[in-house]
Formats: structure tokens, sequence, C-alpha cells
């Protein structure tokens, strides 16, 4: 596995030295459940998108940081969650 370091985006795992780090991590904050009676739920978060502007291995390589926050709204159809509505708004 890779971990988030406060020096850098990514850092090589002990158990899989050799691997490449991911291209892209994504982390969700303060997420937020609203149930609407038995049939919808809204559903609320901050998405934190962690990635390098190069291979993370390239040592010339840059951290990028974006926030975005969304919101889903469900709805249960013939007994199955459907997404019926999405949006996303990037934060400043």
């Amino acid at each position: 596995s890779w971990t988030f370091e406060r020096q850098g985006y990514f850092s090589r795992s002990s158990e899989h030295p050799s691997m490449e780090p991911p291209a892209i991590v994504f982390t969700i904050l303060s997420p937020k459940v609203r149930t609407l009676g038995s049939s919808a739920a809204v559903i609320s978060y901050i998405r934190l998108t962690q990635s390098m502007d190069k291979r993370p291995s390239d040592p010339s390589s840059m951290p990028r940081t974006s926030r975005t926050e969304e919101t889903r709204v469900w709805e249960m159809r013939n007994g199955s969650w459907v997404q019926v509505h999405f949006h996303k708004s990037s934060s400043m």
C-alpha cells in the first residue's frame, strides 16, 4: 500500500518497494447522509484529489491538490438504489 506524507504525496511501501505509486489518490471528507423517508437519500461530501504532475517516481514531479464539494441524490426504484442527481462545485 502507499501512504500520504507531509513532505510528499506518496511514499513507497516497504511491502512493495518496486511498485510505482498511484497516480491519483481520492479522499472523502466530512460525509453526510440525509434520508428522505425510506425511498430517497441525499449524500454530500468533500472530495480531496491529490496527484503528481508527472510520474510520482520522477524527482522533478510536483504535488497538486484540488478540492470539490459533491452532492448525490439517490432514489429507491424497484428495490434498487438509483442515483438520480449529481452536483459538483469547486472549492476556493
